[in-house]
């Protein structure tokens, strides 16, 4: 057999602040990441709600934490990393910062650094506008003691997580934050040229200290594309939805239109519903066939520079994920992306692809997760394994061996 993958990056980002999730329930997802052929587990492991990480640098973190139960021990991380190792899967750890940043405000060293603690800025009542959504806090990147402080968080967990590559992060700044509080505009001067180059300064802080430990930076793309920093060359931007152009950076794609597996239980925000801020593109469920037709170099709304694309990941954010959903909404579908990154050169248009050709194989690899203790969510009624379920397909013009035209509207 000779058979490689198209992507050489292939990942799922796991939300384990906004709930916590179990180890054991982190290990048996990464057997079904070994399973399917994915790589890497993005490990987003704190945020703005909690910091379930014990920290040597800074110990009352962890006072963050949900109870005492709900925080990852070094034995736990280390477990973690080895187990994936065995399995040939990469932890990327994230460690985000300077937005997200509620959390840090539980260490007494930290919580100077932090603004719009709980939202609230400029006279408000609520979180909004302070942030995009509760609880807030933007570290002040215009304090020129902050950046050396959140270094020695991540020069502590880059001896913890061995490998090359560190995500510190960068996205949703916190604009409304910033530019009402006189903390910042006192040293940021003139707003958006002020943020830009305290933002600057503070970036290069951090990537200086994994540049001197040997570890590239991965970063959301907000930072390049929003807020006017020049990342390193060979850095990493993880894009949602923009055209991100290389500049010399490797690109992972999680588009929000597709890679999103979270969504599909509606809004959280208790006095909101249906009606949330993100309920367009984020809360709306992600067909398996959506997912499916999705194509990092192919798709029109992604970077041009197809040479920089390395690869994509589906995301798991935790607002309503915890361990007694994750199975469910991460599988099978995060294996239907597993397929298109591995086999993407072979299909002669990445984008329509034959579901009735897929759907029997990704079927049996669901069977097999069911064995296997997963509770993963089906396909279909299980009439369907015998009979047609769907539109006959007509078929393409010569030349062109796979089905399905993507629907015009989904």
């Amino acid at each position: 057999i000779s058979d490689k993958p198209s992507y050489s990056f292939r990942g799922v980002s796991l939300d384990t602040s906004r709930n916590y999730i179990p180890v054991a329930s982190i290990l048996r997802t990464l057997d079904g990441l070994a399973a399917s052929k994915l790589n890497v587990l993005h490990w987003h492991i704190v945020d703005a709600t909690s910091f379930p990480v014990v920290s040597k640098t800074y110990p009352d973190l962890a006072t963050s934490a949900y109870s005492k139960l709900s925080i990852y021990s070094y034995d736990d991380v280390k477990a973690v990393i080895a187990y994936a190792a065995d399995r040939g899967i990469r932890v990327i750890p994230e460690f985000d910062s300077p937005a997200h940043a509620n959390a840090y405000s539980f260490s007494k060293d930290l919580k100077p650094f932090v603004l719009c603690i709980n939202g609230g800025a400029g006279g408000t009542t609520s979180f909004w506008p302070t942030c995009p959504e509760p609880p807030c806090g933007n570290i002040n990147v215009a304090d020129p003691k902050a950046a050396p402080a959140i270094a020695k968080l991540v020069k502590e967990y880059t001896a913890l997580f061995p490998d090359s590559v560190f995500h510190l992060g960068g996205d949703e700044i916190e604009n409304f934050c910033l530019a009402a509080s006189p903390e910042f505009t006192n040293d940021g001067k003139r707003w958006v040229e002020g943020l830009a180059k305290v933002y600057q300064k503070y970036t290069d802080v951090l990537t200086k200290t994994l540049a001197d430990t040997g570890k590239a930076a991965m970063f959301w793309e907000d930072v390049v594309l929003n807020d006017g920093v020049v990342a390193p060359k060979g850095s990493i931007l993880q894009v949602l939805d923009l055209n991100a152009k290389g500049a010399g950076y490797k690109i992972v794609d999680t588009n929000n239109d597709y890679y999103y597996l979270d969504g599909g239980s509606g809004g959280w925000l208790t006095d909101r519903g249906s009606d949330a801020w993100k309920e367009n593109y984020w809360t709306n469920y992600k067909s398996w066939q959506r997912v499916y037709t999705h194509d990092p170099r192919k798709s029109q709304i992604e970077n041009r520079d197809v040479s920089a694309i390395i690869g994509g990941s589906v995301a798991i954010w935790g607002e309503r994920i915890s361990d007694s959903n994750l199975d469910v909404k991460l599988w099978p579908r995060a294996a239907a992306a597993a397929e298109a990154w591995w086999s993407a050169d072979s299909f002669p248009d990445a984008t329509h692809k034959d579901f009735f050709e897929a759907l029997p194989r990704l079927e049996v690899f669901r069977d097999r997760l069911i064995a296997r203790g997963f509770g993963a969510e089906t396909f279909q009624p299980y009439w369907c394994r015998n009979e047609q379920c769907g539109e006959s397909f007509t078929g393409y013009g010569p030349g062109l061996a796979y089905g399905n035209e993507k629907p015009k509207a989904w």
